[in-house]
């Protein structure tokens, strides 16, 4: 059973302590959480870091904000705009292919950090309905989700 989706660890873990003290076994898990999605319009750069900056510096020259990509996958590429809706993105890479620039479209997944509290099978019996109740006068808003018995889920004997 998993409680939680805590924003924070400092709640997840006083959680954890609370059940603890119930003599409930337990552990902290951190989740990545996808919240959305966001689309970058990247110009690939052929020829190393001072390629990049001479086709910056050419962009600029144009008025087209644009800036060197320095980490991730996408370094030594030029960023030429990060967009919330899919369809301004394809819009503005359609004006920029006009103009002759060799622009990509990617979508970003915008991940946030969650923390679950996350209570073992054999002491999942103790917390029940009542139990829960109990947790969320002091937790609001406290999500609980039962998983699959380990022991069947990883072994492919689920039909």
């Amino acid at each position: 059973m998993a409680l939680g989706r805590f924003p924070g660890l400092a709640e997840a873990e006083q959680l954890r302590q609370r059940l603890l003290a119930l003599d409930i076994e337990s552990r902290l898990q951190t989740r990545d959480v996808v919240m959305g999605v966001d689309y970058w319009l990247v110009m690939p750069v052929v020829g190393g870091e001072r390629h990049a900056v001479i086709q910056l510096s050419a962009l600029q020259e144009q008025g087209i904000d644009s800036f060197l990509i320095t980490r991730g996958e996408m370094a030594g590429s030029l960023s030429l705009g990060v967009f919330a809706r899919e369809d301004y993105a394809q819009v503005r890479q359609e004006q920029l292919q006009q103009l002759g620039h060799d622009v990509r479209l990617h979508a970003l997944n915008k991940k946030e950090q969650q923390y679950v509290v996350e209570v073992g099978s054999k002491a999942r019996r103790l917390v029940d309905q009542a139990m829960l109740t109990r947790l969320r006068a002091d937790f609001p808003g406290l999500q609980h989700q039962y998983q699959p018995c380990a022991g069947v889920a990883n072994t492919g004997r689920i039909p």
